[in-house]
């Protein structure tokens, strides 16, 4: 595959991030960070697989509904604050990008959602020429927020450099981290049914708790499958969270709602967590990292550039 060679494009290039304790770095040193960690090469494989979506369409002689660009047009805006026309305007012009592009980036962005699944084929069949592609990258990197994050990485690289490396990740520190989150980090494993309508809910919970059938017995009459469950407490979102930690061992909940479902579920066993479990572990090992990373960039780092 030939080399793009693009990164940011001039004078952007140039234009300050952030500072390290008096070193400066521009936009370029953070694209060609991204180069060297090989996250760039994989913004480029989306971006053409992007482009080839765009030609597709156009082949095609379809277009997107136009409700369906103003939403995704309305939750980019809303999520980066940008709701005044000005500010979008604003924000484009800091970028250097003009509305067409920024339309652009949320077609391919429609478009790689649409046919995820033929992307592969996609690509192959539409070819985007260097020059196109060059420019479409960059649009992507500031729109997919990709920017943003890279400059993050090397912002906390450099400044957990200076601090000194140490995050501080020893076998006292990481006890200290589950004991600080021993109710959010309880396994929860066990059974759950889901059905769309409440009453079907309410009447597969009688069947379990007043004439004894079991889970998987309701599950198969109301022809809905049934699937195991194993959680943390703490991603089980503010709707089943609270009933989970309160549950016993063999206790069944609900129905409770869950979006636009009902759900029962057979909490068959609680854990609590433990320095044993590799996947906790885990999770205090990158709660202890991201503080003192977060401590590092506190001392250290000078953002010149909103991201």
């Amino acid at each position: 595959m030939k080399d793009i060679h693009c990164s940011a494009p001039a004078p952007l290039a140039t234009r300050p991030v952030f500072s390290v304790d008096g070193r400066t770095l521009e936009w370029a040193d953070i694209t060609t960070a991204a180069r060297l960690d090989g996250s760039w090469a994989e913004l480029e494989e989306t971006t053409r697989r992007g482009l080839a979506c765009q030609k597709r369409l156009t082949v095609s002689g379809d277009q997107l509904a136009a409700d369906v660009i103003a939403e995704a047009a309305r939750r980019f805006r809303y999520e980066r604050d940008l709701l005044a026309g000005d500010e979008l305007a604003a924000w484009l012009e800091h970028w250097e990008l003009t509305e067409q592009e920024w339309r652009g980036y949320l077609v391919r962005m429609l478009l790689r959602e649409r046919w995820v699944g033929e992307l592969t084929d996609t690509r192959a069949r539409f070819a985007s020429g260097t020059d196109e592609i060059a420019r479409a990258v960059w649009v992507e990197a500031v729109c997919s927020g990709f920017l943003a994050r890279a400059a993050d990485r090397v912002a906390a690289d450099a400044a957990l450099a200076v601090a000194g490396g140490d995050a501080g990740v020893t076998e006292n520190a990481i006890a200290r981290e589950i004991a600080l989150h021993r109710l959010e980090w309880l396994r929860i494993e066990g059974q759950i049914l889901t059905v769309r309508l409440e009453d079907a809910a309410r009447e597969a919970a009688l069947c379990i708790r007043s004439d004894g059938r079991s889970l998987a017995d309701v599950a198969a009459a109301c022809g809905v499958e049934l699937n195991p469950l194993s959680l943390y407490v703490a991603d089980a979102g503010s709707d089943l969270s609270p009933a989970l930690l309160a549950a016993q061992a063999g206790e069944l909940l609900g129905p409770i709602r869950r979006g636009g479902t009902f759900v029962l579920l057979l909490v068959e066993k609680k854990t609590p967590p433990s320095t044993a479990d590799a996947d906790v572990r885990q999770r205090a090992v990158e709660r202890i990292v991201e503080r003192a990373v977060q401590r590092a960039m506190d001392e250290h780092v000078q953002w010149h550039e909103h991201r």
